[in-house]
C-alpha cells in the first residue's frame, strides 16, 4: 500500500518520539536488573522502531523530518547495542543462580541495585547505554516543539498526549541518568519535603 509522503512524514514525528518509553523501561531495567522478560521486550520493539526508521527514512522528502530521523537512528542503535552488552556481560559474570538471588531479592523488596552495578567492566557497558539515552534526549527535546508544528492536525490529536508526557519526563530522565534512580528519587523527594535532602 503506497503511503503519502504527508503520512510517512507523520507517522516519522510520531516514530522520533515513540521510543521514549521504550528506553526509559529498558533503563529502568537495567538499572535494577528486574526479574521477568520485560527487557527483552522493550529491546525488541526498540530493534524493530530502528528497523522502521532506516527503511522509511530515504522516502521522508521533508528535510527536517529526515535529518532529524537520521540523527536519532544512531542513538538509538548505540543504546540497542549497549543493551545487548549489559545483558550478555551479566549472563557471562555472574551464575545463573546469583542472578536468582538478586530477582529473588527484587521480588520480595522491591527494586533494588544489583551487586554487580558497580564493577568497573559493567559500568563501562552500562555508560553506554547512559550516553546514547542522554544523546536521544538532546534530539527529542529540541524536536518536540517543531513536531507540534509540523504534524497535521489529526497526528497532532493522536500524539499530543505523548508529546506532553515526554515534556513532562525529560527533566526528571535528565537527572536520572545524571546520578542514578535511587539518588534522582531522593533530590525529588527532598524537593517535595517528603525527606530531607543529605
Amino acid at each position: 500500500m503506497e503511503i503519502s509522503p504527508e503520512a510517512l512524514a507523520d507517522w516519522s514525528l510520531g516514530a522520533l518520539v515513540s521510543p521514549l518509553d521504550l528506553l526509559e523501561g529498558l533503563y529502568w531495567t537495567e538499572s535494577f536488573a528486574l526479574p521477568g522478560r520485560s527487557g527483552g521486550y522493550f529491546l525488541e520493539l526498540i530493534e524493530r522502531i530502528i528497523q522502521q526508521l532506516k527503511e522509511n527514512a530515504p522516502l521522508i522528502e521533508d528535510t527536517w523530518v529526515a535529518s532529524h530521523v537520521n540523527t536519532v537512528i544512531p542513538e538509538l542503535e548505540a543504546f540497542a547495542r549497549a543493551a545487548h552488552g549489559v545483558r550478555e556481560w551479566v549472563e557471562t559474570n555472574f551464575s545463573k543462580k546469583m542472578r536468582a538471588v538478586h530477582h529473588q531479592a527484587v521480588r520480595q523488596g522491591g527494586p533494588q541495585i544489583p551487586p554487580w552495578h558497580d564493577n568497573p567492566d559493567y559500568q563501562l557497558i552500562f555508560q553506554k547505554s547512559t550516553a546514547a539515552f542522554a544523546r536521544y534526549l538532546d534530539v527529542l527535546s529540541l524536536a518536540i516543539p517543531v513536531i507540534r508544528e509540523r504534524l497535521s492536525p489529526d497526528s497532532l490529536a493522536s500524539y499530543s498526549v505523548q508529546l506532553d508526557r515526554a515534556s513532562e519526563r525529560l527533566p526528571d530522565l535528565r537527572l536520572v541518568l545524571k546520578v542514578g534512580y535511587p539518588e534522582a528519587f531522593r533530590i525529588r523527594a527532598g524537593e517535595r519535603g517528603v525527606l530531607p535532602p543529605a
